[in-house]
């Protein structure tokens, strides 16, 4: 924590009355990551501590970095009085880009109410909007959204609308609409360093009671793009009814439908607190893939980079979400990557996954780093989280490392045994090549 702070306060009347006013500035302050340049903030209040209280502070605030979100300026208005208050907000992202909004909120008993008067986004080329004041009510038998609607004038403009009642108790009625929403404004907004990029439109329907809802939903999404990774777009068709979704999903690429997704899953989206939200009950799903870039599977995760190849084959899902069942055959082709904790980029990798109902995975696998690797065996999925191992691994010159501190060129015969949680290796293994760096003792 660091930073300049001078200010004063003023505190007069009783115990019972008190009132309090004050002003203060900030310079170059800085607590963990968060930053502000230069603020001014005033604020008084009256009947302090009291149920009649009235509170009011302004801050305005430059060159600011709260939360990895950076802007040049914000002013914020509060004005609190009693169980009702307004918030009026001004934040400048750069020099043609600002947010505008203004938030009114009251109670009465046990129904809390969130108006929202005003929202503009401007952004240099476009402007979101509000369609008209909306607000947000909430109590112990439910939530109601009244007319919220978000725009983007113009033709092909993007709308949001949202109305309707979503039960803690009781019945469901609720309409959600989506249509052009610009995924890339959204990452924009939210200050997400990754790229995103493409076009939502989306239905929902709720309507049954807090312990039975039923949903339907389609969605359908265009020029897809999450960091490198390109998609056409995907589209989907879902029913939720009986603690049950039902329905089917294309992925499409370079003209190609790479994958299809249809069947039945156990879910539970009652609106009431639940132990488990999957059900363990029966599954029933047909998953197809067709030349599938594995690049899109690997997206999410930085331990494979430059990712390359295919995955395509049938897989058809049954049993429960504790003891899946899957049945059919996937195959891996001409796949590569960095494996970029080792520093070994694997080449050519070609293999075969054998899914059969008892839950066992035979693998034919090769792949190269300079050398040869090859697994054969099966994996047994006896849990998830914790499979069991029954592989024979051979290896021929395999760069099996390459880190800046130690390198490594294996050949050997071994078998991996056990669990996940508890695997044991056993055979022959030898070092052909090997270097570990030392950093020079003083």
């Amino acid at each position: 924590t660091e930073g300049k702070m001078v200010g004063r306060m003023t505190l007069s009347g009783s115990l019972t009355s008190l009132a309090i006013e004050g002003e203060a500035e900030l310079e170059a302050a800085r607590y963990g990551a968060n930053l502000v340049g230069d603020a001014a903030i005033t604020f008084g209040t009256t009947g302090f501590l009291s149920s009649d209280q009235v509170f009011q502070a302004r801050i305005d605030a430059d060159s600011i970095r709260i939360l990895d979100r950076i802007f040049d300026s914000i002013s914020v208005h509060v004005d609190y009085r009693g169980p009702q208050g307004g918030v009026d907000f001004f934040l400048v992202r750069e020099k043609d880009e600002n947010y505008r909004g203004r938030l009114v909120f009251d109670q009465e008993e046990s129904l809390r109410t969130l108006h929202l008067d005003e929202l503009a986004l401007n952004f240099p080329d476009e402007r979101w909007n509000l369609g008209g004041p909306t607000s947000l009510a909430w109590d112990p038998d439910g939530l109601t959204i009244s007319d919220f609607r978000l725009i983007r004038p113009g033709v092909d403009g993007m709308r949001i609308r949202a109305e309707g009642y979503l039960p803690f108790q009781g019945e469901a009625d609720f309409t959600l609409n989506v249509q052009g929403l610009d995924l890339s404004r959204i990452a924009h907004v939210l200050q997400v360093d990754e790229r995103h990029e493409g076009f939502v439109d989306l239905n929902l329907q709720v309507t049954g009671d807090d312990s039975d809802p039923v949903m339907t939903a389609t969605v359908a999404v265009t020029d897809f793009r999450y960091q490198d990774y390109a998609l056409d777009g995907f589209l989907g068709a879902v029913e939720y009814v009986g603690r049950r979704a039902t329905g089917d999903m294309e992925v499409w690429k370079d003209s190609l439908r790479v994958l299809t997704v249809s069947g039945g899953f156990p879910l539970d989206l009652t609106f009431g607190r639940t132990d488990n939200r999957f059900p363990d009950e029966a599954i029933d799903l047909d998953v197809v893939s067709d030349l599938l870039p594995l690049s899109l599977l690997l997206a999410p995760f930085d331990t494979y980079q430059e990712v390359e190849g295919t995955l395509s084959g049938q897989v058809v899902l049954g049993g429960t979400p504790e003891r899946p069942a899957p049945t059919g055959r996937l195959t891996l082709d001409e796949v590569g990557g960095l494996l970029n904790g080792i520093g070994v980029r694997h080449r050519n990798l070609n293999a075969t996954l054998d899914w059969f109902p008892n839950r066992q995975v035979e693998v034919d696998a090769t792949v190269e780093s300079d050398g040869i690797a090859s697994v054969q065996g099966t994996i047994t999925l006896s849990t998830v989280s914790n499979p069991e191992f029954d592989l024979d691994v051979k290896l021929d010159g395999f760069q099996a490392i390459n880190r800046r501190d130690v390198t490594g060129v294996l050949s050997g015969d071994f078998r991996l045994e056990g669990s996940y949680t508890r695997p044991v290796i056993s055979g022959d293994l030898f070092v052909d090549e090997g270097t570990i760096f030392v950093d020079e003792l003083q």
